[in-house]
Formats: structure tokens, C-alpha cells, sequence
């Protein structure tokens, strides 16, 4: 009786689901209060660096969306600016220099970026990559500063190393979806995942 059943569709609503399950979790991010700042242990700031970026909605949906939006050829040199970014991000909010509204603005990116699937972005060509590049840059700075107003003043540097390794992982978990999800051939992918995260980024805004 299930013969007929569409695994390509069943597999693109499961990863939508996947994603979309993530949202669920915004409701119970209260701003970025989960960190293991304070410590006087460098090595509980490198672990709360390590898990800032995974156990934050916000951090993970939008460090995925820009992993499935580097090109093949490029992945590396841009996603080491896009941790670049997010490293001087963190510098000039530990400095005092604070986004006015920043959790709104985090949530905005997410949104932005699921929006952003839709047009499979990994493909842009000319000046239009490079824009796109330094609007994803500038959204990755904001999620930098909101890393770096939660870092511990002892053990700042390793939670700040703790932070890059596991956004600079998540932004290689971005690619390599991508990969499987265009070998797989699953139809309209982009559109299935950039529903999730969009739906996501709105569910942030509307309860923060």
C-alpha cells in the first residue's frame, strides 16, 4: 500500500521538519543566558564556546544557512571570512560597541537567511556574490557580538577559540547538506528548508 510514496518528497519533508524543530527551541532561548560565562576555568570557557553556537537557534539556523550557501569552489576562503567576521564581531562587542535591538536583529538574519534559499545563492555569479558575501559577513558579525557580550572576562580566549572551531564546524555541516541534498536529487529542497528556517526566524521575532 505504500509503493506509491514519494521518498524524495518524504525525505524533504523530513529534513523541514528537522528544521523546523529547531524553532521550538526559540521559545525557550531566553536571549543568550545559557552560556557558562564567569568561569574561572579555561577549560569551561572553551566548552561554553563550543556549545554557544549549537545550543542558540539563532547561531545555528543562520551559521547553517550560510554553510549551504558557500559555493563548492570557494568554501573555504569564504567561510574563513564569514568566521573572520564573526571573530571582530565578538572584539567590538567585548569592547563596549553593542547593535541597539541585537536579539532583533538576530532573529532578522534568520529570517533573511531562509528567505536567501530560495534562490540557491551558492549559484550567484559576479559583483552579486560579493554583495552577498558581505551581507552574510555583517549578519555573522552580529551573531559575533552576541558571542562576545556572553564571554567570560577569564577565559575569554578560550571561549572565544571554543566559538570559532564550532562555528567554523557548522558552516562545514551547512556544506556538506547541501552536497547530500543535491546528490539525493530531492525536489525543491531549498524551498522546504528555507520554509522551516524562515518560519523559524519569524517565530524569534514575534516572541522576543
Amino acid at each position: 500500500m505504500f509503493k506509491h510514496i514519494n521518498t524524495k518528497s518524504v525525505q524533504s519533508t523530513g529534513v523541514a521538519l528537522g528544521l523546523s524543530s529547531v524553532a521550538s527551541l526559540a521559545l525557550a532561548h531566553d536571549g543568550h543566558l545559557h552560556s557558562l560565562a564567569d568561569t574561572a576555568s579555561t577549560g569551561m570557557a572553551l566548552l561554553s564556546g563550543l556549545i554557544h553556537p549549537v545550543t542558540g537557534p539563532d547561531h545555528l539556523l543562520m551559521l547553517l544557512c550560510a554553510g549551504l550557501s558557500l559555493k563548492a569552489g570557494a568554501a573555504f576562503r569564504q567561510g574563513g571570512m564569514y568566521v573572520l567576521a564573526m571573530l571582530l564581531g565578538a572584539l567590538v562587542a567585548s569592547a563596549g560597541w553593542v547593535v541597539p535591538g541585537l536579539e532583533w536583529v538576530l532573529a532578522a538574519t534568520v529570517l533573511a537567511g531562509g528567505l536567501l534559499l530560495l534562490i540557491h545563492p551558492q549559484s550567484i555569479r559576479g559583483h552579486a556574490s560579493g554583495l552577498l558575501a558581505v551581507g552574510l559577513s555583517v549578519a555573522l558579525a552580529c551573531h559575533g557580538a552576541a558571542h562576545g557580550l556572553e564571554a567570560p572576562a577569564v577565559g575569554f580566549n578560550a571561549f572565544m577559540a571554543g566559538m570559532l572551531l564550532a562555528s567554523g564546524g557548522l558552516l562545514a555541516v551547512g556544506v556538506k547538506a547541501r552536497e547530500w541534498l543535491q546528490r539525493s536529487a530531492m525536489p525543491h529542497w531549498n524551498h522546504w528548508v528555507s520554509a522551516a528556517v524562515s518560519a523559524s526566524g519569524l517565530l524569534m521575532l514575534v516572541t522576543r
